[in-house]
């Protein structure tokens, strides 16, 4: 019995720790890769806007706050927006650069003390997921694969903030 109370003491402190953890953060972590990407489309002169959504959908963060800034009162959309190619549209190629990359460099200096090692796999096992999820989407409602790869992508995003917030956790 004194050992069920510890492992409880135990895991609600975690659940403490890693709510206070969220509760601070603003944005996730972000890779490297994607932020260069976008400022190599943007030099590009035939880049488009499916270009610049291909690039975005590869990072976690970045996708969700894309998300969550064309869901905002500041676009008022009809609909809740799902799909990361509706959102660039809506927030514009021009607001688009500034706004991507602020976020990214928001989401590479974040607070979270994440290893890039842990980052990066956690990051390949996102888009290893959204891909998957995308080609199942294609196979049985291609109308939905866009928002299938984003569920796939974000469906571990609390991964990185566990991971980072207790390393003992992770395993």
């Amino acid at each position: 019995m004194s050992t069920t109370l510890f492992r409880s003491q135990l895991a609600e402190r975690r659940r403490a720790h890693i709510i206070a953890i969220v509760e601070q953060i603003k944005l996730l972590p972000s890779t490297l890769t994607v932020p260069m990407k976008v400022l190599e489309l943007q030099r590009s002169e035939s880049a488009t806007m499916a270009d610049f959504a291909a690039a975005l959908s590869a990072d976690q963060s970045l996708a969700a706050k894309l998300l969550a800034v064309a869901n905002s009162a500041a676009f008022r959309p009809e609909h809740p927006v799902a799909q990361l190619s509706r959102a660039l549209a809506m927030i514009g190629l021009k607001n688009l650069i500034p706004l991507a990359l602020g976020m990214s460099l928001g989401g590479i200096f974040n607070r979270l003390n994440l290893p890039n090692a842990d980052r990066g796999m956690l990051w390949k096992a996102s888009l290893l997921k959204a891909t998957a999820a995308r080609e199942r989407a294609l196979q049985h409602s291609p109308a939905i694969a866009e928002e299938a790869y984003l569920c796939g992508l974000l469906q571990d995003i609390a991964l990185t903030v566990i991971c980072a917030s207790d390393h003992s956790a992770w395993p």
